[in-house]
This record gives structure tokens, C-alpha cells and sequence, in this order.
């Protein structure tokens, strides 16, 4: 049997109606905000386990990154070091290779040999084996 068949009729005076209303509302008010805050806090926890898997996976990509610049560290150094040298190289084949031009487009090329004058006099004057 429902509860509404047993309550009997309460008479209360208007000032005590009014006072309940007034704590009534009061309560419902504070209850709407619990209900709020509840709902902004499960919003809140939702948004930080979102932040911590984030976290984890910007974790693992920068592990990864470090392993790698690890990884190429040797090749990025040997570079750095061997700039100079390399440089000098370049330099010097890009001169053989403007020389090898000029040549094959017809200019004197200077010689690595050295070129001297035949001298027919100096000739004469040799002896081979002691003989003359």
C-alpha cells in the first residue's frame, strides 16, 4: 500500500509554509550547485587521465628522439670535425677541374714538367764511355 494513503493532512500556519518553502528552496539550490561542482569535478578527473595518457605518449616520442640524435651523434660529430679538411679537398678539385676545362677548350695549361731549351754545343762535348 503506497505511503500517500497514510499521511494525513498537516495544517500549518502560513509564516511556517513559508519558512519551509524558504529552506526548501535553499536546499534545492544547494544541492543544484553539489550536483554542478560533481559534475565539473568528474569533467575535471576525465580531463586529467586525457592529460596523463598524453604525458606517457610525449614521454615514449621523446625517448625515441633521444635515442636517435644518440644514435647519429658519431656521424654528426666526424662531420663537424672533418669540415676543414674536406673543404680543402673541395677546393683543390674544383681547380683541377676549372685547369682539365681550360685545356680542353684550348689554353695553355702551366706544366707540372720543366721545360728547358735543347742545347745542340752541349751535345758535342759529351763523352760516352771515355771515348770522344
Amino acid at each position: 500500500m503506497p505511503l500517500n494513503y497514510l499521511r494525513l493532512p498537516v495544517k500549518r500556519s502560513p509564516s511556517t509554509t513559508r519558512k519551509t518553502r524558504k529552506v526548501a528552496k535553499k536546499l534545492k539550490e544547494e544541492l543544484i550547485e553539489k550536483k554542478v561542482n560533481l559534475e565539473e569535478t568528474a569533467e575535471r578527473e576525465e580531463d586529467k587521465s586525457d592529460e596523463h595518457a598524453d604525458m606517457s605518449k610525449n614521454q615514449g616520442e621523446k625517448m625515441d628522439e633521444l635515442e636517435y640524435k644518440a644514435k647519429i651523434k658519431p656521424d654528426c660529430d666526424w662531420i663537424i670535425g672533418s669540415f676543414k679538411e674536406r673543404e680543402t679537398a673541395r677546393a683543390a678539385e674544383m681547380n683541377g677541374l676549372v685547369t682539365a676545362k681550360e685545356h680542353l677548350a684550348g689554353a695553355k695549361v702551366p706544366s707540372l714538367l720543366q721545360k728547358s731549351k735543347f742545347n745542340e754545343n752541349a751535345l758535342s762535348t759529351i763523352k760516352f764511355m771515355g771515348m770522344k
